[in-house]
């Protein structure tokens, strides 16, 4: 028998250590460049939406500031037209020689100026408003002008404009300005307390803008500076580079751009940009905005330390599966970094008082503060991600053709409708950020709500015209009166003591007449005094339930006449501090108006309530409506629409809220017709 040897089963040879040490190595050196590579993408896209941030809190500084300062020159220029106006008026009367110190006083007790004092040649005071304070002992011997006024003593100038400048005889603060008297006799000088543009500086000024922004977390340092050195800046700032040892400071100012760079300090890293300030195409200087980098490098180092981490994990477990892990985990770190920088930078945006709005080259928006959210609450939901254009039916048409035109906005107005048919009025200024080759990378713009800055000038302009007629009224009837009275002397005098031999009825008619038209002339001059002189009233607490319900009484039987009726919704529990009778009158004559506007079987409405820490009283109406060219001639003296009317009632109107410390204002109506608004200060206790 043959012997067949057992067959065995096949070795499987084993990859040589050789190949296996080089396949862990393989696999190793893909993680690290893996890792290597999504830290360094990682910190590229921390570091652009570091620079985007900041580059949004600069354009938004640069813009503020410059609001800033050109708002303080507007309530300076505000200031000096109120002196100006004042200042006219004792220029005429001290022309025609009818000043004296109890009228002086009089005029500056009116007009709430702190002192008004002429001066001759000499520069020696002449005249004054003054009335020294109880125990005070005012210096001995004449008082001589200031050694600013010289050029107006010498009649070399007919104005000067004086500023800020202490007190001579107590602590503060006053804005002065001077006036040439007449046939260059001298000089009026006249001053208002400056303490309330001190406070409006402090609040809202430059400073104040630089300090608030400034104390944000994120912010290290905000820096306004020129080639003398650092003329603002926000808390803790001792020194920065300067124009000698800088030179990308010199550089910003000659090719008008803005710069971004990260600074190195001895522990701390800063990243900072450069960027030309300018008011009003003037340059001002270089503004400095340092952005800490105290998160940014935390984040990072993170990042970094999980990267690793997670690479060690993949390499153990699985080589196939890194990608993933670190996929996951760069965008769970980038999201949670962007995040945070969002937030600490962001918020900065959002505690902006003026409505923040950045778009992309497209002009959809990418961001909107708060502000914005709530200037523009009326346009259905938020504004991110929506185009400029198309925001309530193009109504940021103007922002559009900025972007559009590639044209830079400062300060423009224009007007947006809101529902309730009342008109916004917003100034708009806006910027660019561009790329390297030209493209429009981030357009911003600021819009700044100065409807009441406009509606205050108005009333402004409307007081001083109202001052100026007012002084003229005096003089004019000062003038007319003398004669007049002679006039009536001789009429009662030929009454009494003169009797024709014939004709006599016809002389007594005569005569009568006389006299009957020098009272009807003197009765218009007493009217016409009226509505031009200011009255003081007291004042004592009034509730506007009680004098809207009593004017909706007296004006019943009006109403009755034409079918019209009145509706009242006001509240009870709301003080204010007015004369109860003259504003009653007010209301009185505005819902008569409302009466003789509605349509028969129309309805007038009065309504009362708060808002925004002040009283309203509406009054409205279904009638026709005013239209838009008229509204604010109603208020003018003598401007009237009605057959046979005196157009003095509205005005009065105005006059008495004013008085009141309140406005009045037009609004349309839901319905058809329109609102007449009156806001009043809220009693304090």
């Amino acid at each position: 028998m043959s012997h067949t040897p057992p067959i065995s089963p096949p070795v499987r040879s084993l990859p040589p250590p050789g190949m296996l040490i080089l396949g862990i190595v393989a696999v190793g050196a893909l993680i690290v460049g893996s890792a290597a590579y999504e830290v360094t993408s990682s910190r590229d896209d921390l570091m652009h939406v570091l620079e985007e941030r900041s580059l949004s809190i600069a354009e938004a500084i640069d813009i503020s500031a410059a609001n800033a300062v050109i708002s303080n020159a507007e309530v300076e220029d505000l200031l000096v037209q109120r002196l100006y106006a004042t200042g006219r008026s004792v220029y005429l009367l001290d022309s025609l020689g009818l000043l004296n110190a109890s009228f002086l006083r009089s005029i500056a007790g009116r007009d709430n100026v702190d002192r008004i004092n002429l001066f001759d040649r000499t520069g020696r005071r002449v005249l004054s408003s003054h009335v020294p304070e109880p125990g005070h002992t005012p210096p001995a011997g004449p008082m001589f002008a200031d050694p600013l006024l010289r050029p107006l003593l010498r009649g070399s100038v007919d104005s000067l404009v004086v500023g800020l400048k202490p007190a001579r005889q107590r602590e503060g603060m006053r804005f002065a300005l001077g006036i040439r008297r007449a046939q260059s006799r001298g000089a009026i000088v006249l001053s208002l307390d400056a303490a309330t543009l001190l406070d409006f500086r402090r609040r809202i000024g430059f400073g104040s803008l630089i300090q608030n922004i400034g104390d944000n977390q994120g912010i290290a340092y905000i820096a306004f500076q020129d080639d003398e050195g650092i003329f603002a800046a926000s808390r803790d700032v001792t020194s920065l580079s300067s124009f000698d040892s800088d030179t990308s400071l010199p550089s910003i100012l000659t090719s008008r751009t803005t710069q971004t760079r990260v600074i190195e300090g001895d522990s701390t890293r800063t990243f900072e940009v450069l960027k030309p300030f300018e008011v009003d195409g003037t340059s001002m200087g270089v503004l400095r905005v340092g952005v800490a980098m105290d998160e940014f490098e935390a984040l990072d180092d993170r990042m970094v330390r999980r990267a690793w981490m997670v690479s060690v994990i993949v390499l153990l477990l699985s080589g196939l599966s890194i990608g993933v892990v670190l996929s996951a985990q760069r965008y769970r770190l980038v999201t949670s970094a962007y995040d945070r920088i969002q937030t600490y930078l962001g918020t900065v945006v959002s505690a902006m008082p003026d409505a923040l709005i950045t778009a992309d080259a497209s002009g959809i928006v990418t961001v909107a503060n708060k502000r914005a959210e709530e200037l523009l609450s009326f346009a259905g939901g938020p504004l991110v991600g929506r185009a400029l254009g198309g925001i309530a039916g193009g109504i940021l048409a103007p922002l559009q053709e900025s972007l559009t035109d590639r044209r830079t906005l400062r300060e423009s107005e224009f007007g947006i409708q809101i529902p309730n048919g009342a008109t916004v009025v917003l100034s708009a200024s806006t910027s660019f950020t561009f790329a390297a080759d030209g493209r429009v990378e981030t357009f911003t713009a600021l819009l700044r709500d100065v409807t009441r800055t406009r509606a205050m000038e108005r009333s402004l302009a409307q007081r001083e015209r109202t001052m100026i007629a007012g002084e003229l009224a005096s003089t004019v009837a000062h003038e007319i009166r003398n004669p007049l009275n002679a006039i009536a002397m001789i009429a009662q005098r030929f009454d009494r003591t003169f009797t024709p031999r014939a004709r006599v009825k016809e002389f007594r008619e005569i005569v009568g007449t006389l006299k009957k038209e020098t009272r009807r002339v003197n009765a218009i001059v007493e009217e016409f005094l009226r509505t031009t002189r200011p009255r003081r009233s007291p004042m004592r607490s009034a509730d506007p339930a009680e004098m809207v319900r009593a004017v909706a009484r007296l004006s019943e039987s009006q109403a009755a006449m034409k079918g019209v009726s009145i509706g009242v919704d006001v509240p009870n529990g709301l003080q204010v501090d007015a004369d109860a009778d003259r504003l009653e009158q007010a209301l009185l004559n505005l819902v008569r108006n409302a009466v003789e506007a509605a349509p028969d079987r129309g309805r007038v409405t009065l309504r009362a309530g708060t808002q925004d820490g002040r009283v309203f009283i509406a009054v409205s109406d279904n009638g026709p409506g005013i239209p838009g060219d008229l509204r604010e001639k109603v208020f003018r003296p003598y401007f009237t629409t009605k057959a046979g009317g005196t157009g003095l009632g509205l005005s009065i109107v105005q006059q008495t809220v004013e008085e009141h410390g309140g406005t009045i204002r037009i609004e349309s109506g839901a319905h058809g017709g329109v609102s007449l608004i009156i806001e009043l200060p809220m009693k304090t206790l």
